[in-house]
C-alpha cells in the first residue's frame, strides 16, 4: 500500500471508521423500517400457439414472451388498478397508510407529503413486489410480497386471473386489427388493379417502359405484398384463438399461489444489510483516503547544505578546495595540532 495512504490513514482513522459505521447503521435502518412482508409464489406454463419447428427464428421463448407482456400490463393503471379492486389489496391499503420508517420514506413524506392511495397501490404492485422469473422455456414464476400471508396469496391470485383475462382481450383486440389490415389491404389491391387496367386499356399500345405504366404496376406488386402480409397476421390470430390451441389453452396455472410460512425479512436479512453497508462505508473510506492524500501537500525534504569553493590546493594540483563547517572537535584538534607546530 502506499505510505502517503497509511499515512492519512492513520491521520484520520477516526473519520474513516466513523464513515463505515454510520453506513452500516443506514443499513440496518433499511432493513429494520421496511415493512415485514411475506410472499406467495405461482408456476405458469406457457404454450405456443404454433408449433416450436415453426416459430421465427430468434423469437422469444413463450415463458419469456409471457413475462414480457405481464411486465407491461403493470405498468398500466388501468391492470393494477382491477387488481388491487378484485382483491383485498385495496382495501388493506385504505386502512394501513404507513409506508415503514427508512430514510427514503421519512424524506419522501416530509417532501412531498402522505402517499395517496393510488401511490400506495403501485408500490403495492410494483417492480419491488411483484416478480417474474423464467424457470425454463415454457414454465414462468411469478412472485408477490405483502404485509400478510393472507394477503399475499390472494392479491397474486387475483393477479393471475386479471392477466389471463387481460390477455384474451389484447387477443381479440388483435384479431380484429388484423381483420381491419386485411380489408384495408384489399381495398387497396383492388383498386390498384383497377387503375393498372384502366390505364391499360385507355392507352392500348404502349411499350413496357412506359413510366406511369411503371409506376401503377409497382403499386399493384405492393399492394398484393402488403395483403399477403396482413392475411398471415389474421391467419395467426385466428390459429391464436380456435380451438384446442386457444389463447386460454396456451397459458395455465401449474402450481397455484401458496399461503406463505414466514416472511422474507428477518434476522438474517438484518445482517446482510448491515454487512452491504459496511462495505460501502469501506469503499468510501478509501476513496476518501486516496482524495485526501492527493491533496496533501508533499513533505519538505531538508536541503544539502551549500558548499563553496576555495581557491587552488596548497599541493599546487590547481583544483578547488571545497570549504564547509568542519565539526568542533576536528576544529579543535586542528588548531591544537597547528600551535605545537609554531612552538617547535
Amino acid at each position: 500500500m502506499n505510505p502517503r495512504y497509511r499515512a492519512t490513514a492513520r491521520r484520520h482513522w477516526l473519520l474513516f471508521v466513523l464513515l463505515v459505521l454510520l453506513c452500516a447503521l443506514i443499513g440496518v435502518t433499511f432493513s429494520l423500517g421496511s415493512p415485514k412482508l411475506y410472499r406467495s409464489s405461482a408456476t405458469l406454463f406457457a404454450e405456443s400457439a404454433t408449433p416450436e419447428s415453426q416459430a421465427a427464428f430468434g423469437a422469444l421463448p413463450p415463458a419469456a414472451q409471457e413475462q414480457s407482456m405481464l411486465t407491461e400490463l403493470l405498468s398500466t393503471n388501468n391492470f393494477v388498478h382491477d387488481i388491487a379492486r378484485n382483491s383485498p389489496l385495496q382495501a388493506y391499503l385504505e386502512t394501513h397508510t404507513s409506508t415503514g420508517w427508512t430514510p427514503t420514506a421519512l424524506l419522501k413524506r416530509f417532501l412531498k407529503g402522505p402517499p395517496t392511495l393510488d401511490d400506495r397501490v403501485a408500490t403495492a404492485l410494483g417492480p419491488k413486489r411483484v416478480t417474474s422469473t423464467v424457470v425454463q422455456q415454457h414454465i414462468l414464476e411469478v412472485s408477490l410480497d405483502a404485509p400478510e400471508p393472507l394477503l399475499a396469496q390472494q392479491t397474486l391470485r387475483a393477479l393471475i386471473k386479471e392477466y389471463l383475462r387481460q390477455r384474451a382481450t389484447l387477443a381479440q383486440g388483435s384479431l380484429q386489427s388484423a381483420r381491419r389490415q386485411v380489408n384495408a389491404a384489399a381495398n387497396a389491391l383492388t383498386k390498384a388493379r383497377t387503375n393498372l387496367s384502366d390505364y391499360l386499356r385507355t392507352h392500348p399500345g404502349l411499350p413496357p417502359s412506359d413510366p406511369e405504366q411503371q409506376a401503377l404496376t409497382t403499386a399493384y406488386h405492393n399492394a398484393l405484398v402488403t395483403l399477403n402480409g396482413t392475411t398471415s397476421s389474421l391467419n395467426q390470430a385466428l390459429s391464436a384463438l380456435s380451438g384446442g390451441t386457444g389463447l386460454q389453452s396456451t397459458l395455465r396455472v401449474f402450481d397455484s399461489p401458496k399461503l406463505p410460512l414466514g416472511p422474507t425479512t428477518g434476522k438474517k436479512k438484518v445482517v446482510e444489510t448491515a454487512f452491504a453497508g459496511a462495505f460501502v462505508g469501506g469503499l468510501l473510506s478509501f476513496l476518501l483516503i486516496m482524495l485526501l492524500s492527493r491533496s496533501a501537500p508533499d513533505q519538505a525534504v531538508p536541503a544539502a547544505p551549500a558548499t563553496t569553493l576555495h581557491g587552488p590546493s596548497e599541493n599546487g594540483d590547481g583544483l578547488a578546495v571545497p570549504e564547509h563547517d568542519r565539526p568542533a572537535e576536528l576544529q579543535e584538534a586542528h588548531e591544537g595540532h597547528s600551535g605545537e607546530i609554531r612552538r617547535e
